[in-house]
């Protein structure tokens, strides 16, 4: 979500682990189902996925403190209001830590400015993320 006050900023928190690959995948996608659009949105919004720096977090307690982005996007995607499901290639990162501990920390980001809201399905819904390795 983004709006004009700092703390209606919402960011969601991935952590994918692919340790038990036997070798770095050739493909990546991130694939997120989108849940609702909020009411004052343009006609898109651009979703920007990150590399999280910081793998070594629980999800029952982590914070915004545990998490840092690591750069600038590793990708991004337009997403409209009939979009139903957003993929994003992330080949590059998931093989970078493949080779260091197999863990892979994503972080999804609104990049579209004030008055634009557009949810994801969860992994204890309908449509949970999944992370598509070839």
């Amino acid at each position: 979500r983004s709006a004009k006050k700092a703390d209606y900023q919402r960011h969601g928190i991935m952590l994918f682990d692919v340790s038990s690959l036997k070798k770095a995948p050739q493909k990546a996608l991130l694939k997120l189902t989108v849940g609702t659009y909020g009411k004052d949105n343009p006609s898109s919004v651009q979703i920007g996925i990150y590399r999280g720096s910081n793998v070594k977090w629980k999800e029952k307690s982590v914070t915004w403190s545990d998490i840092e982005l690591d750069g600038e996007p590793i990708a991004l995607m337009e997403l409209s209001e009939t979009t139903k499901t957003g993929s994003w290639d992330i080949t590059e990162s998931v093989a970078e830590r493949f080779s260091k501990d197999g863990m892979v920390a994503i972080v999804i980001k609104n990049e579209t400015k004030e008055g634009s809201f557009v949810s994801f399905h969860s992994k204890e819904g309908f449509g949970k993320p999944s992370l598509e390795i070839y």
